[in-house]
């Protein structure tokens, strides 16, 4: 009771009133033709002021041809249409666009090279066409998480020069009349080419777990000074070497990554506000390892290095992300008295009421789905078109697998789940069935075909079943005991076999 009456007060102190306006932008109009595309359905992403995004969906003909006017688009960005092997990305949009749309989506190459952008806003997106022709001809033989700290340094530059390049040819003369944002569009493109320089340095200290000295040393030997700016954003700041390995520069990026200006830029807004606080929280705990037993240092963090819009963002992130993830009503009014420090460093009232809508629709969703509770019923059809229902499992321990195609270490479970299927597929008191999310139908498939697992394989095909079962981190598999109610929301992966037959047959034997 008293968990509930903490929530209960931690939702009432965040609520807010929010003003809402009603978009009178012109439309975005996305129409062509994907000839060859094996979806019938794609995604479009927009994302508004406050960084959140809405997604549209585009349905095509049977022969590719598709039409889409929307009114999310409310503010010039990048964007993405894509379903599964069916992508086209860097898609450059504004309201008023009207972008014409062909190319052969057979599979992710050939729409790549085919893909054409044609009508009102095309200039905008020459860029898009000119850096993918040039990557298509360029390709290199070694993906750039995989070279060594010198050979990236040379390909970050490199890349950011050619990057530069392109982006001077797409959008020299005069622009057109009818396009008012290809002025924003190029700023935004050689500010993504600065920030995809800093992202592989920052980047590459995580992926070999750096030292506190290393990192630093090829972070701030290597940033491009440009992008270190005094607190008017005009001029660069200017350091020596010395300066910058004796740690003077974690002050200054503080300063200059943390700019309102720059969250028109993808590349920031997407990969770099949380990457950059990823680095700076990893360098404390290696400086200080006690700082890892502080719960969600990082939120402090956030709130010293960012400020403005920069932190609004960051904070909401982080806090969005936990509550998300969320597994227990404990944890939940935990994080309720966590956040409170941090509620006030929002100049933006819309992320507090963000923030309460969420830890209510969580606590919503973690009493539903609580241990003890029924677990959330579904119907889905095997690779043969047979549908099958959990009601069909009554009187039968399930243990459930959610994975998907792309998964890697979904598929790394598939040989020990074989080997517990096979321990007891003879006996009746218990089903194991895999259940695929986030998959494209014909890549599931070419998984069945390549895995060939033996015991029951279902597709959630409209998502249903993930949204139900909070399957967004996979793989994971989930416990029902005999009457159909939640045991375990977490269970042991097969590869932890002792664990998992331990608590399989504690539930068989009820």
């Amino acid at each position: 009771m008293r968990n509930a009456f903490i929530l209960l007060v931690l939702v009432a102190s965040l609520a807010a009133t929010a003003q809402t306006n009603k978009s009178t932008t012109e439309p975005l109009i996305l129409r062509g033709k994907l000839s060859n595309s094996p979806e019938r359905k794609l995604k479009v992403f927009f994302y508004d002021e406050h960084g959140v995004v809405s997604v549209d969906t585009i349905f095509l003909d049977t022969d590719g041809t598709f039409f889409l006017k929307t009114y999310r688009c409310t503010r010039p960005q990048q964007t993405g249409i894509q379903q599964h092997q069916t992508q086209i990305n860097d898609i450059f949009v504004a309201p008023g666009y009207d972008l014409v749309i062909t190319g052969d989506a057979t599979n992710f190459e050939t729409l790549f090279t085919s893909a054409t952008i044609t009508g009102r806003g095309a200039t905008s997106n020459r860029y898009r066409q000119l850096k993918n022709d040039w990557y298509w001809r360029h390709k290199p033989d070694t993906s750039w998480y995989d070279l060594g700290k010198k050979s990236l340094v040379r390909y970050a530059k490199r890349e950011k020069q050619i990057h530069d390049s392109l982006a001077s040819v797409a959008f020299s003369g005069l622009a057109p009349q009818d396009d008012p944002y290809v002025d924003f569009f190029k700023r935004s493109i050689m500010l993504d080419n600065s920030f995809a320089q800093l992202y592989y340095l920052l980047a590459h200290t995580n992926i070999y777990q750096l030292n506190a000295a290393e990192s630093e040393d090829l972070v701030n030997g290597n940033i491009d000074r440009k992008l270190v700016t005094d607190m008017n954003h005009e001029t660069p700041l200017t350091y020596t070497r010395e300066q910058l390995m004796g740690g003077n520069i974690d002050r200054a990026l503080v300063t200059g990554l943390s700019n309102d200006a720059y969250l028109t830029s993808s590349y920031y807004r997407t990969w770099i506000v949380g990457e950059y606080l990823n680095y700076l929280v990893r360098l404390d705990y290696l400086k200080e390892p006690a700082r890892k037993g502080e719960d969600l240092y990082s939120l402090k963090k956030s709130a010293q290095v960012y400020s403005g819009k920069v932190r609004d963002l960051s904070l909401y992130r982080k806090m969005s992300n936990e509550v998300g993830s969320c597994q227990s009503l404990e944890r939940l009014n935990a994080l309720g008295d966590l956040f409170q420090p941090y509620l006030s460093y929002f100049t933006d009232d819309f992320y507090r009421k963000s923030i309460s809508e969420q830890f209510a629709t969580r606590a919503d969703y973690l009493l539903q789905t609580s241990i003890g509770k029924p677990a959330p019923g579904f119907t889905l059809k095997n690779e043969h078109g047979q549908a099958y229902s959990l009601g069909d499992f009554k009187g039968k321990v399930v243990y459930i697998d959610f994975w998907a195609s792309w998964c890697k270490p979904c598929r790394e479970e598939t040989p020990f789940l074989e080997v517990v299927y096979n321990q007891y597929k003879n006996d009746p008191r218990i089903a194991f069935v895999s259940i695929s999310v986030a998959d494209g139908q014909q890549a599931w498939l070419n998984a069945l075909k390549k895995d060939k697992p033996t015991w029951l394989q279902l597709i959630d095909s409209e998502g249903k079943v993930k949204a139900a079962y909070n399957a967004n981190l996979i793989p994971r598999f989930v416990i029902i005991n005999k009457k159909g109610e939640i045991v375990n929301f977490n269970a042991p992966q097969p590869s932890r076999k002792d664990e998992l037959l331990k608590l399989l047959e504690q539930e068989m034997a009820l």
